[in-house]
């Protein structure tokens, strides 16, 4: 058996060593590019974050006006179940068109026009900067058949009395940002739509 040599030893510590720094660079270097990767990640959801800032800027109020177009359309079926528990005529009818503010009130007939009994009051969204179209500015948004108001009963269903065309079985709640109305604007305008005598709701 050949005696093991002192040199030997050496060179075989040396090349163990010399491996131990070979993978610790490895790691080193595996690390780093994770670190790059995550890095160069971050800088590009950082980027789309920020161009995407002014879209959803423009967008926020269309957003905000569906948002209020669907809670007048809640107001609007709790005011149809209450035609219909109470057998008498439901009157919602928008107090303030630019501050949001509504009334509900009950009648013996959607035809009366006198005051009625109050029933409950309330806000859609409290949101300064979204109101109600009038009908006197639908023309200048291509729109027709918009009301601020809405009457139902439980056997004649929706009252059309206050559509522009009493032929025509429909009518529309408008909601969009109050900044639009003079600018004329309408690709942020929300529409609620009350079709047939059951005023079935649809958005636009």
């Amino acid at each position: 058996m050949d005696p093991i040599l002192e040199s030997d030893l050496g060179t075989e510590r040396w090349a163990k060593a010399e491996w131990r720094t070979f993978e610790l660079w490895e790691r080193i270097e595996a690390r780093l590019k994770r670190r790059k990767r995550i890095i160069i990640g971050s800088a590009v959801v950082v980027f789309f974050m920020l161009s995407s800032i002014p879209v959803v800027q423009d967008r926020l109020p269309a957003w905000r006006s569906r948002m209020a177009a669907r809670d007048l359309a809640r107001e609007i079926s709790r005011a149809q179940v209450l035609a219909g528990i109470s057998f008498s005529a439901i009157r919602l009818r928008f107090t303030d068109r630019k501050r949001m503010t509504f009334e509900v009130t009950g009648h013996t007939d959607c035809r009366h026009t006198e005051s009625g009994f109050p029933i409950r009051a309330g806000i859609l969204k409290s949101r300064s900067e979204l109101q109600i179209l009038s009908k006197d500015q639908q023309g200048n948004f291509g729109l027709a058949q918009l009301v601020d108001e809405f009457c139902f009963q439980s056997r004649e269903g929706v009252s059309f009395a206050k559509a522009t065309d009493p032929n025509v079985q429909a009518l529309g709640f408008a909601v969009l940002p109050a900044a639009d109305v003079d600018a004329m604007r309408s690709d942020r305008l929300s529409l609620l739509v009350l079709s047939g005598p059951s005023a079935e709701i649809s958005y636009e």
